[in-house]
């Protein structure tokens, strides 16, 4: 829908459509400053089925990262886990501790401790939240991507990457019942 302007030639009060999910995987991040005319919305891949009509998406990135490393959801420990997987990332100084709870084949509980930067606590927080209660199966089948889609970034750097994957080597090696996870696949 192309936005139109007032017959007074003032700003357009016609806004552009809503983007759903299912339009997050096609979208082409606009300039800032670029939102102009004949551009479309920009959409933020994190929320499915939800919509968004945003401006400034990098800084929308940033606080939904940085939320998720002030106020950590599934933080803590389990008494008593079924499995407990610590990880590090020596590039960065990142360490992360998860304590996962399994019953009926799904991850009953999980809960997650450590310290480091924004991008590796936000991660965590986001990739515990969204495999709690799924089963192993599904958890075996979370990929790179997937994590990216969470923190809502297309890309990052390499030690930026690691810093991000450092949760999902954890929730593999738990899903796997391994001591670490060595696949470096998901870290490029």
């Amino acid at each position: 829908m192309a936005a139109t302007r007032p017959p007074s030639g003032g700003p357009s009060t016609a806004l552009p459509p809503l983007l759903t999910h299912e339009d997050f995987r096609s979208y082409t991040p606009i300039p800032s400053g670029q939102e102009g005319l004949g551009n479309p919305v920009r959409a933020m891949p994190f929320t499915r089925g939800m919509a968004y009509r945003i401006g400034d998406m990098d800084s929308l990135f940033r606080d939904h990262i940085l939320d998720h490393y002030k106020n950590p959801r599934c933080h803590g420990t389990l008494e008593r886990p079924d499995a407990r997987v610590e990880d590090a990332n020596p590039l960065c100084g990142d360490r992360l501790r998860m304590d996962f709870r399994f019953a009926d084949g799904r991850v009953a509980a999980v809960r997650f401790t450590g310290t480091g930067c924004s991008i590796s606590q936000a991660s965590a927080s986001l990739l515990c939240e969204a495999i709690e209660g799924k089963t192993l199966d599904e958890v075996k089948a979370v990929t790179r991507q997937d994590v990216l889609d969470l923190l809502g970034v297309d890309e990052l750097g390499p030690v930026r990457s690691k810093c991000a994957m450092l949760a999902l080597k954890t929730v593999k090696a738990a899903a796997y019942g391994v001591a670490t996870w060595t696949d470096e696949e998901f870290d490029k």
